[in-house]
């Protein structure tokens, strides 16, 4: 909990000074269509709980993005569906020169093919908690370690942190994408898990046990390191 990140946030959505910058909010606030039993449940109570707080945070004159493209898989019946917008997700780094931004336990990647399209990868490394806390190191980290010029695609999976780092980002010339679960919800689809169980080795926030994460001994990804500022 952290008053300075609920007004980080809250400045984000409303944001109008950054025109190369997108904001997304969950689809199902408007349409549930297609979606399993927990998903429409879930919505249809968020709504009925927080939806007259919300309304007016939200303009009636500015497009909104799905933040749920990274939910490609677990949420919905339609399994074509999911392959169709996983491919389509792929396209987004495809033959770029890749910075993934994520805790330190993330693991983004690894031990799967989600990102082997991509020409090459780098990662910046944060704290698998409480990332806000450190926000203006991480943003240092990335700003020192990559220049906008330099084109590379930076992919930001670092909890609601990633809101707030894509947003000052854009304003620096950077192209930034918080992606935020597509790895976990690429492992359970490869797995064919609907339940959303832990995935061994990767911190897994939304599974039961998940924080119990191992070292990691993977000698590529350990190369792809070029900060972690959890040492520093």
């Amino acid at each position: 909990v952290n008053d300075k990140l609920v007004s980080s946030l809250k400045h984000v959505l409303q944001a109008t000074d950054a025109p190369n910058h997108i904001v997304g909010i969950p689809y199902y606030l408007k349409n549930v269509d297609g979606t399993v039993k927990l998903t429409r449940s879930f919505w249809g109570d968020f709504i009925r709980k927080y939806g007259k707080r919300l309304r007016p945070l939200l303009s009636g004159n500015r497009t909104y993005i799905d933040t749920q493209i990274s939910r490609f898989y677990i949420e919905y019946y339609d399994r074509d569906r999911s392959s169709r917008q996983l491919q389509l997700l792929k396209r987004i780094w495809d033959g770029r020169d890749v910075v993934i931004v994520e805790g330190n336990q993330s693991r983004t990647g690894v031990g799967n093919d989600l990102y082997d399209n991509a020409k090459s990868l780098q990662r910046i490394l944060g704290y698998s908690t409480n990332g806000f806390s450190h926000y203006e190191k991480m943003l240092y980290a990335i700003t020192s370690h990559v220049k906008p010029e330099e084109g590379k695609l930076i992919i930001l999976s670092y909890g609601p942190t990633a809101t707030i780092l894509a947003y000052d980002l854009a304003k620096l010339g950077y192209q930034a994408v918080d992606i935020g679960h597509l790895d976990i919800e690429y492992e359970w689809y490869q797995h064919e898990d609907m339940k959303g169980g832990i995935v061994e080795g990767k911190y897994t926030n939304e599974a039961i046990g998940g924080n119990n994460v191992v070292e990691c001994a993977d000698e590529k990804y350990l190369s792809q390191i070029i900060c972690d500022i959890t040492k520093q």
